[in-house]
C-alpha cells in the first residue's frame, strides 16, 4: 500500500503545467489557467484546462479530469501504483505558488 503522505506530498509538489507540457500538450495562458487540445479525445477546440493554483486539470470536451496522478493514469495507461512510482522518479517537482 501505498503511504497516504507520499500521495499527498506528490499532488502538492509535482508541476502539473510542466508535465503536461512535457507530455507535448501545448498550452496556452488565458486568465490564471492554461488551455489546449485534450490528450484524451479528438479535440479541435482547446477544451483541456489546467489549473495551475490547485494543481488540477479538467476537459470540458469529455469530462475527464483530476490531479497529477490521474493525468499519468489517463496519459501513459497505467495504474494508481505505476503512476505514482513514475512521479516520485520525475523531475518535475518545482511548484511556486
Amino acid at each position: 500500500m501505498i503511504e497516504r503522505e507520499r500521495i499527498e506530498a506528490i499532488k502538492r509538489g509535482v508541476d502539473l503545467t510542466a508535465l503536461v507540457k512535457a507530455k507535448g500538450v501545448r498550452l496556452r495562458k488565458n486568465g490564471k489557467s492554461y488551455f489546449g487540445l485534450c490528450p484524451f479525445h479528438g479535440d479541435k477546440n482547446p477544451s483541456f484546462s489546467v489549473n495551475p493554483l490547485n494543481n488540477l486539470w479538467q476537459c470540458f470536451g469529455c469530462g475527464a479530469g483530476g490531479d497529477v496522478i490521474r493525468f499519468i493514469e489517463l496519459f501513459d495507461q497505467v495504474d494508481f501504483k505505476e503512476a505514482v512510482s513514475r512521479l516520485s522518479d520525475n523531475g518535475f517537482k518545482s511548484i511556486k505558488r
